[in-house]
């Protein structure tokens, strides 16, 4: 799932065009998806908030400490590893500090933490609707 929704597909076209609206505008943009579909399409990394999280990141399923980890590489490791529909069990990612299995950093039940990152994105989203508070804002 994670490799479908968040690697394998290309930008849609609906967020394509969303971002030739906005490109040259002065913009921010929250969202609640997680498959990074607007930087797909263009738009720039720092002008968005994940706020539901992101299927590009891992954490620990307890979670034992605060801290997020890119997956792409073990993500594209296990697809190029499926042998009978089966990933090697050696593949299946672990937490650094407590071993147990990680998961993807999405706000799904009360294991969800929010990262230094998220919290970075926060600041820059509340920093933008602080500066334009008495501007028009579309949302």
């Amino acid at each position: 799932m994670i490799y479908l929704n968040r690697y394998k597909n290309d930008a849609n076209p609906s967020y394509q065009k969303i971002y030739e609206l906005f490109k040259d505008k002065n913009y921010f943009v929250i969202t609640t998806n997680v498959d990074h579909q607007f930087q797909l399409a263009g738009f720039d990394k720092k002008r968005l908030f994940y706020m539901q999280g992101d299927y590009g990141l891992f954490q620990c399923s307890l979670p034992c400490h605060n801290k997020t980890y890119d997956n792409k590489k073990i993500i594209f490791k296990m697809i190029n590893s499926i042998k009978d529909n089966k990933i090697p069990s050696s593949l299946i990612p672990r937490c650094p500090l407590c071993r147990r299995p990680m998961t993807t950093n999405l706000r799904c039940d009360n294991h969800f933490f929010e990262d230094l990152g998220w919290h970075q994105a926060y600041k820059r989203y509340n920093d933008f609707i602080t500066k334009y508070k008495d501007k028009k804002i579309v949302f």
